[in-house]
């Protein structure tokens, strides 16, 4: 899949299953500093941010 096809205008979007480098790979691609975490059923199950990355 390609990181770029998870972004669009208005959210970044990572499965339930992502690592930390996905998400940070997704929210750099996207240029955004949060992306949406969706479960197998594209529910919202979260939100990852760059401080989840920081602390």
């Amino acid at each position: 899949m390609n990181v770029l096809s998870l972004c669009d205008e208005k959210s970044a979007i990572v499965p339930q299953n992502a690592t930390v480098e996905d998400a940070v790979k997704v929210m750099n691609a996207c240029h955004v500093g949060a992306v949406v975490v969706a479960d197998d059923n594209g529910r919202l199950a979260g939100i990852f941010t760059e401080r989840d990355v920081l602390v």
